[in-house]
Protein backbone atom coordinates (compact mmCIF):
# COMPACT_ATOMS: atom_id res chain seq x y z
CA UNK A 1 0.00 0.00 0.00
CA UNK A 2 2.89 2.36 0.95
CA UNK A 3 4.22 1.23 -2.39
CA UNK A 4 0.85 2.98 -4.13
CA UNK A 5 0.56 6.18 -2.11
CA UNK A 6 4.24 6.77 -2.92
CA UNK A 7 3.41 6.28 -6.85
CA UNK A 8 0.25 8.55 -6.44
CA UNK A 9 2.34 11.05 -5.13
CA UNK A 10 5.10 11.27 -7.27
CA UNK A 11 3.08 11.10 -10.24
CA UNK A 12 1.20 14.47 -8.56
CA UNK A 13 5.15 15.57 -8.92
CA UNK A 14 5.15 15.60 -13.18
CA UNK A 15 1.83 17.80 -13.01
CA UNK A 16 2.32 21.85 -13.21
CA UNK A 17 -0.56 24.37 -12.92
CA UNK A 18 -0.85 28.42 -12.80
CA UNK A 19 -2.40 29.83 -10.21
CA UNK A 20 -1.94 32.87 -7.61
CA UNK A 21 0.52 33.41 -5.36
CA UNK A 22 -1.30 35.61 -3.13
CA UNK A 23 -1.31 38.89 -5.10
CA UNK A 24 0.40 37.76 -8.40
CA UNK A 25 1.11 34.60 -10.29
CA UNK A 26 3.22 31.53 -9.63
CA UNK A 27 4.19 28.35 -11.40
CA UNK A 28 3.35 25.06 -9.13
CA UNK A 29 4.63 21.73 -9.11
CA UNK A 30 1.81 19.08 -8.23
CA UNK A 31 -1.89 19.20 -8.41
CA UNK A 32 -3.77 21.93 -6.50
CA UNK A 33 -5.45 20.13 -3.86
CA UNK A 34 -4.65 18.74 -0.29
CA UNK A 35 -4.88 15.20 1.07
CA UNK A 36 -5.59 16.28 4.52
CA UNK A 37 -2.29 17.92 6.21
CA UNK A 38 -0.36 17.48 3.12
CA UNK A 39 0.02 19.89 0.50
CA UNK A 40 0.18 18.21 -3.09
CA UNK A 41 1.73 21.18 -4.85
CA UNK A 42 4.70 23.68 -4.02
CA UNK A 43 5.67 26.69 -5.80
CA UNK A 44 8.02 25.83 -9.07
CA UNK A 45 8.58 29.29 -9.73
CA UNK A 46 7.27 32.84 -8.40
CA UNK A 47 6.73 35.65 -10.85
CA UNK A 48 5.61 38.74 -8.37
CA UNK A 49 6.32 41.14 -11.82
CA UNK A 50 2.94 39.57 -13.40
CA UNK A 51 -0.04 41.05 -10.96
CA UNK A 52 -3.39 39.76 -10.43
CA UNK A 53 -4.69 43.39 -10.19
CA UNK A 54 -3.11 44.31 -14.20
CA UNK A 55 -4.96 41.00 -15.50
CA UNK A 56 -7.87 41.58 -17.22
CA UNK A 57 -10.46 40.49 -15.03
CA UNK A 58 -11.61 37.37 -16.83
CA UNK A 59 -7.70 35.43 -16.95
CA UNK A 60 -7.52 37.31 -13.02
CA UNK A 61 -10.55 35.23 -12.44
CA UNK A 62 -8.52 31.98 -14.45
CA UNK A 63 -5.35 32.40 -12.53
CA UNK A 64 -7.18 32.68 -9.04
CA UNK A 65 -8.88 29.13 -9.92
CA UNK A 66 -5.62 27.58 -11.02
CA UNK A 67 -5.22 25.99 -14.61
CA UNK A 68 -3.25 22.92 -15.55
CA UNK A 69 -0.59 22.69 -18.02
CA UNK A 70 0.91 19.91 -19.57
CA UNK A 71 4.49 20.68 -18.67
CA UNK A 72 7.27 23.56 -18.03
CA UNK A 73 7.00 24.36 -21.96
CA UNK A 74 3.62 24.88 -22.17
CA UNK A 75 3.73 26.70 -18.57
CA UNK A 76 6.75 28.98 -19.42
CA UNK A 77 5.04 29.90 -22.98
CA UNK A 78 2.22 30.90 -20.77
CA UNK A 79 3.26 32.82 -18.11
CA UNK A 80 4.75 35.09 -21.01
CA UNK A 81 1.16 35.52 -22.44
CA UNK A 82 -0.05 36.58 -18.66
CA UNK A 83 3.38 39.39 -18.41
CA UNK A 84 2.45 40.51 -22.32
CA UNK A 85 -1.51 40.84 -20.96
CA UNK A 86 -0.51 42.29 -17.33
CA UNK A 87 1.93 44.73 -19.04
CA UNK A 88 -0.63 46.09 -21.58
CA UNK A 89 -3.41 46.65 -19.01
CA UNK A 90 -0.62 48.56 -16.38
CA UNK A 91 0.14 50.90 -19.61
CA UNK A 92 -3.22 51.12 -20.57
CA UNK A 93 -4.11 52.37 -16.88
CA UNK A 94 -1.47 54.57 -16.83
CA UNK A 95 -2.52 56.07 -20.19
CA UNK A 96 -6.40 56.78 -18.77
CA UNK A 97 -4.61 57.81 -15.77
CA UNK A 98 -2.73 61.07 -17.28
CA UNK A 99 -5.34 61.30 -19.88
CA UNK A 100 -8.15 62.49 -16.91
CA UNK A 101 -7.88 65.82 -16.41
CA UNK A 102 -7.54 66.98 -12.83
CA UNK A 103 -10.58 68.30 -10.93
CA UNK A 104 -10.03 72.11 -11.64
CA UNK A 105 -9.01 71.53 -15.38
CA UNK A 106 -12.43 69.95 -15.64
CA UNK A 107 -14.48 72.49 -14.15
CA UNK A 108 -12.59 75.15 -16.19
CA UNK A 109 -13.45 72.75 -19.56
CA UNK A 110 -16.67 72.70 -18.39
CA UNK A 111 -16.97 76.36 -17.70
CA UNK A 112 -17.61 76.33 -13.96
CA UNK A 113 -14.90 77.67 -11.60
CA UNK A 114 -14.67 77.25 -7.67
CA UNK A 115 -16.52 80.26 -6.99
CA UNK A 116 -20.35 80.33 -6.64
CA UNK A 117 -22.36 77.78 -4.74
CA UNK A 118 -19.12 75.91 -3.35
CA UNK A 119 -20.03 72.72 -4.84
CA UNK A 120 -17.53 71.15 -6.82
CA UNK A 121 -18.76 70.04 -10.41
CA UNK A 122 -18.22 66.95 -11.85
CA UNK A 123 -18.85 65.13 -15.21
CA UNK A 124 -18.66 61.76 -16.70
CA UNK A 125 -14.98 60.82 -18.74
CA UNK A 126 -14.45 59.12 -21.89
CA UNK A 127 -10.95 57.79 -22.59
CA UNK A 128 -10.40 56.91 -26.37
CA UNK A 129 -8.27 53.48 -26.26
CA UNK A 130 -8.12 52.83 -29.88
CA UNK A 131 -4.51 53.57 -29.77
CA UNK A 132 -3.78 50.24 -27.86
CA UNK A 133 -0.96 47.81 -28.71
CA UNK A 134 -2.24 44.28 -28.45
CA UNK A 135 -0.01 42.37 -26.22
CA UNK A 136 0.83 39.65 -28.78
CA UNK A 137 0.88 39.69 -32.73
CA UNK A 138 -2.68 40.69 -34.29
CA UNK A 139 -4.29 40.83 -30.82
CA UNK A 140 -4.32 37.08 -30.81
CA UNK A 141 -2.62 34.89 -28.04
CA UNK A 142 -0.18 32.19 -28.58
CA UNK A 143 -3.57 29.94 -28.07
CA UNK A 144 -5.99 31.82 -30.46
CA UNK A 145 -7.76 33.78 -27.78
CA UNK A 146 -8.58 36.94 -28.02
CA UNK A 147 -6.20 39.41 -26.16
CA UNK A 148 -8.66 41.38 -23.89
CA UNK A 149 -7.50 44.37 -22.31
Amino acid sequence: MAGGLYAGYRWTQDQYYIGANGDHVALYQGISQDLGPLSLSSVEQDHPEIRLAHLPASTRGQVEESFSVSGLEEAETRIAVLAEQAEACRLLAEQEEEAAPEPEEQNEQNGQTDEGDGKEATSPQTVSVTNVTPPTERGRGKYGEAATV
